[in-house]
C-alpha cells in the first residue's frame, strides 16, 4: 500500500481543548484520551515511561471542543471495571475504544459485546504472548492495531525497544491484518527525537506498511519551538518523502536503525518519542 493513497494518520494525546482544537485545525486526526494507568506503574517500575491519569471529564471537554474523532484508551479488560469505564467511554464520546495489554481473543469480544457496535474498538499488541497469539484476533471485528514498543521491550526482555522496527515483528502482524490499519511508535518534527531522530523512524514505519502513530510527549514539546501548522505539515511532507524513497529499504533502514541500539540498555534512559 502507498501511504500517499490512503492518508497517514497522526493522533494525538492531549487532555486540553485549545490545544485539540488548534493540532484538529493544522491536521491531526483524531484525539487520544487515555485512561490506561491501573498495574501500569509496576509494570514499568524503573522504565522512563508517561503514564497517564485522564479523566471522564477530560473525554467529555474535548468532546464538546470537537466533532472530529476521539479515541479513549481504557484499562486492561477485568470484569471488576470494564463495563463501567466502556460506558462511560460512549456516554461521554469516546468514538473508538482502545483495549490495551490483550492476551487472550475471549477479553476482546468480551470488549466488542459490552460495545455492541456503539462505537469502534481497538486492540494494542504489546506482549510477547500477544505477538505470538496475534493469529487468534484475526477474525474480530477490530478497527485498528497499535504495536506498543515500550510494554513490548519490557515483556520479551529485549535490549532495546526498537528492535521490532528491524525484526520480523511487525511483517508478521501485517501479514495477519492484511484489511486492518496497523500503526506504531511516535512521531515528532523529522529533525528532532531522541535517540534516534524522528525522520529515520518515519522512513521504517513508511516502509512497513504503518497506517498510524501516535503525537505524545516530544510533539507537545516541539509545539513550543514551531508553529503547528509548520510542525504538522513538515511531518507530512517527511512521511511523503519516505513514500518516494525506494533506495531507502527496510534493510537499508535495519541498519540505519541498529547504529542506535546502544542506547536504552540502560532502562532509566528513555527515547523522547
Amino acid at each position: 500500500m502507498n501511504l500517499t493513497k490512503k492518508k497517514f494518520e497522526l493522533f494525538l494525546f492531549t487532555t486540553n481543548p485549545k490545544i485539540a482544537k488548534e493540532c484538529l485545525d493544522a491536521g491531526v486526526d483524531g484525539i487520544i484520551i487515555d485512561w490506561e494507568n491501573k498495574e501500569k506503574d509496576s509494570r514499568q517500575d524503573g522504565y522512563s515511561t508517561q503514564i497517564n491519569y485522564d479523566s471522564v471529564e477530560d473525554l467529555a471537554n474535548i468532546r464538546n471542543a470537537t466533532d472530529k474523532k476521539i479515541l479513549c484508551r481504557i484499562n486492561k479488560f477485568n470484569l471488576a471495571y470494564s463495563i463501567p469505564e466502556i460506558e462511560d467511554a460512549i456516554k461521554f464520546g469516546a468514538d473508538e475504544i482502545f483495549l490495551p495489554m490483550i492476551e487472550n481473543p475471549q477479553d476482546v469480544q468480551n470488549a466488542l459485546d459490552i460495545v455492541n457496535g456503539r462505537c469502534q474498538v481497538a486492540i494494542l499488541i504489546e506482549t510477547k504472548n500477544a505477538v505470538r497469539n496475534a493469529e487468534s484476533f484475526k477474525n474480530l471485528p477490530l478497527s485498528r492495531i497499535y504495536i506498543g514498543l515500550n510494554d513490548l521491550h519490557i515483556s520479551s526482555g529485549s535490549s532495546n525497544l526498537f528492535e521490532p522496527l528491524t525484526n520480523n515483528t511487525i511483517p508478521f502482524i501485517k501479514e495477519i491484518f492484511p484489511d486492518i490499519p496497523v500503526g506504531v511508535g511516535g512521531i515528532t518534527h523529522p529533525t528532532k527525537g531522541s535517540p534516534i531522530p524522528c525522520n529515520i523512524l518515519i522512513q521504517q514505519y513508511v516502509n512497513l506498511k504503518m497506517e498510524f502513530s501516535f503525537l505524545r510527549r516530544s510533539f507537545l514539546k516541539d509545539m513550543n519551538k514551531y508553529e503547528t501548522k509548520k510542525l504538522l505539515q513538515d511531518i507530512r511532507n517527511e512521511i511523503e518523502q519516505a513514500d518516494s524513497s525506494p533506495e531507502k529499504s527496510v534493510e537499508v533502514m535495519n541498519e540505519e536503525i541498529k547504529k542506535y541500539f546502544t542506547f536504552h540498555h540502560d532502562k532509566n534512559l528513555a527515547p523522547t518519542l
